[in-house]
């Protein structure tokens, strides 16, 4: 087995991920091949959320890979940054075709780092982000999302669920990690339910979860 199937393949390792997450390293690795996760399309989850309007203002696209989720988004008129701790993501992102009129950048930016630079955002998207997470780094996460957002902003994450037993892939994620991640006193949990995940190592698409909070 090569460096990038043993990388995309930790998701049978769920202890270690919790304590360490899925690190740099093995992202940078995964994207010199074929990201499972990027299937050249938005995610069908994130059509859903725009078609019911769930999208507005200012987006901030977390760990926006190769860019399908900002640009589609971009193409609903909504103006979008996305950013990514892989530059060779954030590279292909930035060669994608697009309209000139978008209103779309991609930034290699960890979110881990000061971005206060980028302002704040009405509506951040995490899909396929969090999920990657250990323990402590979903903390810090939640703290660094409350630096880019102001008070009724919205925050939806997509993220593959505990509900997928099939080995592979990041660590799944449960409501009650989302509530750890993103506390009461500052979050609204608006809703939490079961979706899909659509990657090329999950045939028929991943059991996923879907949140979406409002900070209060």
């Amino acid at each position: 087995m090569n460096g990038i199937s043993e990388a995309i393949t930790l998701g049978a390792q769920q202890e270690p991920l919790r304590e360490n997450g899925v690190s740099a390293r093995t992202y940078r690795m995964i994207y010199l091949g074929n990201a499972p996760w990027e299937v050249d399309a938005p995610q069908p989850e994130v059509v859903a959320i725009a078609e019911r309007g769930g999208f507005t203002g200012r987006i901030l696209d977390i760990g926006c890979g190769t860019g399908a989720n900002a640009l589609y988004l971009a193409a609903r008129g909504h103006p979008v940054v996305g950013i990514d701790f892989v530059g060779e993501a954030v590279a292909r992102a930035n060669a994608r075709p697009r309209d000139p009129a978008l209103s779309v950048d991609f930034l290699e930016r960890d979110v881990f780092a000061d971005l206060a630079d980028l302002g704040r955002f009405d509506t951040i998207l995490d899909s396929a982000t969090l999920h990657g997470f250990s323990d402590f780094e979903r903390r810090r996460y939640g703290e660094r999302i409350e630096q880019l957002t102001h008070p009724g902003s919205v925050v939806h994450i997509v993220g593959i669920g505990i509900a997928e037993t099939r080995p592979g892939g990041p660590r799944r994620l449960s409501r009650e990690a989302i509530l750890d991640t993103f506390p009461a006193e500052r979050w609204e949990l608006v809703e939490c339910r079961e979706s899909l995940y659509a990657a090329t190592i999950f045939p028929g698409g991943a059991k996923a979860v879907a949140a979406e909070l409002r900070r209060r």
